[in-house]
């Protein structure tokens, strides 16, 4: 009798079974029994996250990626689209509780059939899924409406088929999270829908179209394979708020001329990694990239400050930029430092506050090589504390358009190339202290990180980094036209 109270009260204070989603765990209430333990239904399913309806009551629901399972506690049964399971329920104080075998044999096939219980352990285990990120961008130019789609990986050209009003993209990949929120009103899409994991380990995405769309064009795949673009055929009012943007893009209200700078060259090597790869082979590959991208677009004039491995002083190529009154400054470089461990992109604008605490990347970027230092282009006699204050007044105009500038290139690196955004940061960089435009310094990887030496290696992350910046400067271009036409409003 002893002994057999001794084993009652070692079930009763046992560990409650823990749900390991990835290496997140979640502990669930638990009810051990002889046998199979039992455990919380709506710990479990609070962990994942899914939706339910109508807890604690006889006939509970839950959706797992739109399928939805009826758990009918009395009946003991879980009902499915497509077949049912018996299923052994116990409640305790309000909580309903399911046997973790049959919780594995329900919920596995709706999840992938990855679901494990380790009775050894006393643990669940669901590795977690990697989610494609896909973000909507509508457009409209003047030459008709266009949907492109940014994927954050490389896929299998999704098939695009029209059904009446819908339009239906199917994606090769199961859990797809979709960002909307740059399609706005428009013309073309009336609602939107999202199908996961369907029986075919794919998605689907429902675009339900306004009656106006008669027809829709795919462009070719790009070569990078992360992005796709649809244009759209019909007859599609233009409201009065549009005509007026659509007759404000000007030379004069818009970005038309572009100068590139690829950090360092010539005997400025600029930053090495751990093998010998060159700061200057790199910006100058990624700035030939990014000058071919813009230029599709056939909206930009593109000019770099170098198109060779040759030495260029820093305040030259600034006054290449305003010698042939460009519209904006982009200077390209990859980041070191001592720890080899530090990763990921940051993007600079001007401060001429140079009372800071000193930064080791501002001050290897400000390195002036001797030559310079006896540079022709230093006025004799001039004032420096002038210089600095006419140069103060010239910024001033463009530091808040420089910080946009530089947000969304962030964003863009981190959303399509998959750089970690280590933030905007404004510095005292000579490099844009001349610009009489806006202007911003992009760093855009650590070639001291022996990760992403390797990957600046690769041409396919070069140019996920050179359409990732070449966005950034388009959705840029938008804001400057947006935010004119509002001026124009008022």
């Amino acid at each position: 009798m002893a002994l057999w109270l001794l084993f009652m009260l070692g079930m009763a204070n046992r560990d409650p079974v823990v749900f390991y989603h990835g290496r997140d765990p979640f502990p669930l209430r638990t009810l051990d029994q002889a046998g199979m333990p039992f455990v919380a239904l709506q710990d479990f399913t609070q962990a994942l996250g899914l939706p339910s309806k109508g807890v604690g009551t006889p006939e509970w629901t839950v959706t797992v990626y739109n399928r939805p399972v009826v758990f009918q506690i009395e009946q003991g049964l879980a009902k499915m689209a497509w077949k049912t399971e018996p299923a052994q329920f116990k409640q305790e104080e309000g909580v309903v509780y399911i046997r973790v075998d049959q919780l594995v044999q329900i919920f596995g096939e709706l999840l992938g059939k990855n679901l494990i219980y380790e009775s050894t352990t006393h643990t669940l285990h669901l590795p977690k899924q990697e989610t494609l990120k896909l973000r909507l961008v509508f457009e409209d130019k003047g030459e008709g409406p266009n949907l492109f789609f940014y994927f954050s990986d490389h896929i299998e050209q999704p098939t695009v088929q029209r059904e009446k009003d819908r339009l239906i993209v199917r994606i090769a990949k199961p859990f797809v999270a979709v960002d909307q929120s740059q399609i706005g009103e428009n013309p073309v899409i009336a609602a939107t829908d999202l199908f996961q994991k369907l029986p075919d380990g794919g998605s689907e995405f429902h675009i339900i179209l306004r009656p106006e769309v008669e027809s829709y064009q795919l462009e070719p795949f790009t070569t990078f394979n992360t992005s796709l673009r649809i244009r759209f055929g019909g007859h599609f009012a233009q409201s009065e708020a549009e005509q007026e943007v659509a007759n404000l893009e000007t030379d004069a209200y818009r970005i038309r001329r572009i100068v590139l700078d690829p950090g360092h060259g010539g005997n400025d090597e600029g930053a090495r990694g751990p093998t010998g790869l060159k700061e200057k082979i790199v910006t100058m590959d990624i700035s030939r990239k990014l000058k071919r991208y813009l230029e599709l677009d056939g909206n930009y004039e593109v000019t770099l400050t170098r198109n060779d491995d040759f030495h260029l002083p820093l305040k030259v190529r600034t006054g290449l930029a305003n010698n042939i009154k460009a519209d904006l400054f982009v200077s390209i470089h990859v980041n070191a430092i001592v720890r080899p461990d530090a990763w990921g992109g940051e993007t600079y604008y001007l401060s001429l506050d140079e009372s800071g605490q000193s930064d080791f990347t501002v001050d290897f970027e400000n390195q002036e090589h001797e030559a310079e230092e006896n540079s022709p282009l230093e006025v004799e006699g001039a004032d420096p504390g002038l210089e600095l204050l006419l140069w103060d007044l010239a910024q001033n105009e463009f530091r808040e358009d420089s910080f946009r500038l530089a947000r969304y290139v962030q964003q863009e690196l981190n959303d399509l190339a998959g750089v970690r955004n280590r933030g905007v940061k404004q510095a005292p960089l000579k490099v844009l202290k001349g610009a009489t435009m806006p202007a911003v310094l992009v760093e855009v990887a650590f070639i001291s990180n022996p990760q992403e030496e390797r990957n600046l290696k690769e041409t396919v992350f070069k140019e996920r980094i050179a359409q990732a910046i070449g966005r950034a400067i388009m959705l840029y271009d938008q804001d400057v036209q947006k935010r004119y036409a509002q001026l124009r409003e008022r």
